[in-house]
């Protein structure tokens, strides 16, 4: 869903390039994990050198509560 709607976006695309059958493989890791966790960690990824949220922070941030609050 958000591949097909946010397809103009960079971010987003590099974020969902890691998924291989539903599971998502971590760039610096070897390490597989689900959607949510995925997007808790590259949104750390991009916060800035004072761990202060990035505009790119806040969109993954606000991605992963929207899909939440829709599914839970």
């Amino acid at each position: 869903m958000c591949k097909k709607r946010l397809n103009d976006n960079k971010l987003i695309q590099r974020v969902l390039s890691f998924e291989k059958e539903g599971i998502f493989e971590m760039d610096d890791e070897n390490t597989y994990i689900d959607f949510m966790d995925y997007l808790d960690d590259e949104s750390v990824d991009w916060m800035d050198e004072n761990y202060d949220a990035t505009p790119q922070t806040i969109m993954l941030e606000s991605i992963r509560d929207d899909i939440f609050c829709q599914t839970n």
